[in-house]
């Protein structure tokens, strides 16, 4: 499925973005069931195969923190349905400034004031789409994503609220910025090729 997905090409696209002087950016992440990356994570228990070389130890959860330019569906009463997206150069600025001020232990449950028990472990940028360690996870790679493995210090907590609940992906938190998005001709021609034959038919009818 293209990262791009137009539910409704018709509604307007807003740009994320954070400032390097100002209180904006990421102060928590988020164990959620449904994620607005659509972007589903991976819980492992004790023992528990990734591939047949490699083992992890139990109660971790890996998956996407972010994704870049997944348009992600909003409402709200001053714009109405709209779309936001996160640039690859936003993503990695909000990574940097979180864990620049030790944010790891900031996770949240379905982002209420419920704490998860547990910690960031590992979280780093995908370079590149062949050699990415989010590969000995079952991931592919996304040039540009931040990926993330969180470990769940608390069995109770892991057996009710992880796996009884379904809770292994994540969402973010926090103050943003947004603006109008712009795209590029090659940022546009990239969106269209990323299509399914489905999406580009009704892109187009909404152009007529």
């Amino acid at each position: 499925m293209s990262r791009y997905k137009f539910t409704d090409p018709s509604l307007p696209i807003y740009e994320i973005y954070i400032e390097d002087d100002d209180s904006t950016g990421i102060r928590f992440i988020s164990l959620v069931e449904s994620p607005a990356t659509e972007s589903i994570g991976i819980a492992f228990d004790k023992d528990q195969d990734v591939m047949s070389f490699k083992k992890l130890e139990e109660q971790k959860i890996a998956g996407y923190f972010m994704v870049p330019d997944k348009l992600i569906y909003r409402n709200d009463e001053e714009k109405g349905d709209y779309y936001v997206k996160f640039s690859a150069e936003t993503i990695k600025q909000m990574m940097m400034r979180f864990n620049k001020y030790n944010n790891n232990k900031s996770i949240n449950v379905d982002h209420t004031d419920s704490m998860a028990p547990g910690f960031i472990a590992e979280n780093w940028i995908c370079e590149s789409e062949f050699y990415d360690k989010s590969k000995l996870y079952g991931f592919d790679p996304i040039v540009g994503g931040w990926f993330g493995v969180v470990k769940i210090e608390d069995s109770k907590f892991w057996k009710e609220k992880v796996k009884g609940e379904g809770r292994y992906s994540f969402s973010i938190e926090g103050l943003m910025n947004q603006r109008p998005a712009t795209y590029s001709k090659q940022d546009f021609n990239k969106m269209v090729d990323e299509l399914s034959d489905e999406e580009l038919i009704s892109l187009l009818k909404s152009l007529k």
